[in-house]
């Protein structure tokens, strides 16, 4: 398919959760990493920035667990506008990365996205809503993380361990299938 229209998906994505929160009247809900990450590979998609590509990807593909983690197993709740930003969006990166040579600076452009998300819901989103956990220790987790400064380095590192291992398991996967193809 055409990169330009494939660039619609997210960008779909991005508007049917927006428009879904503007209505449950929870407008701070856009400012999630993925909601973001969605508009990112909008953008990428269609000026063709194979770097920021692969780096919301990666970030959609970390989130899917965290996102199946929250919305399924803790609060018993299935929502295709989720469904959406973290499965169809990841796949569409994917098919677009498979196609594509692999590019320079994934990982700094990842965690610059990482760190923008965690920004945004700082300056845009009230403190008790914990957007993209830029506030407080989860409450489920405060038991073992004493502190938010612990809690959020936690965060960051294992978010770069998975931004790391994820873009060497896809740099090796999508390599191989362009070289066999």
């Amino acid at each position: 398919l055409n990169r330009i229209v494939l660039s619609l998906v997210p960008l779909f994505s991005f508007l049917y959760t927006s428009i879904y929160y503007v209505i449950q009247g929870e407008s701070y809900q856009i400012f999630w990493l993925c909601n973001i990450l969605n508009l990112v590979l909008f953008v990428a998609l269609l000026f063709n920035f194979l770097a920021h590509i692969w780096s919301s990807t990666i970030l959609l593909l970390i989130g899917m667990p965290l996102w199946l983690y929250e919305d399924v197993v803790v609060n018993h709740v299935f929502r295709w506008n989720a469904f959406f930003v973290h499965v169809v969006a990841a796949i569409v990166g994917l098919m677009v990365m498979r196609t594509n040579l692999y590019p320079k600076y994934v990982k700094t452009i990842s965690v610059f996205w990482l760190v923008i998300g965690i920004l945004l819901a700082r300056i845009f989103t009230d403190f008790s809503h914990n957007v993209n956990l830029a506030f407080f220790v989860y409450p489920t987790l405060v038991k073992v993380f004493p502190s938010f400064l612990i809690y959020s380095l936690f965060n960051f590192i294992s978010f770069f361990i998975g931004i790391w291992a994820l873009d060497k398991l896809l740099q090796n996967k999508i390599a191989s299938v362009t070289k066999a193809e």
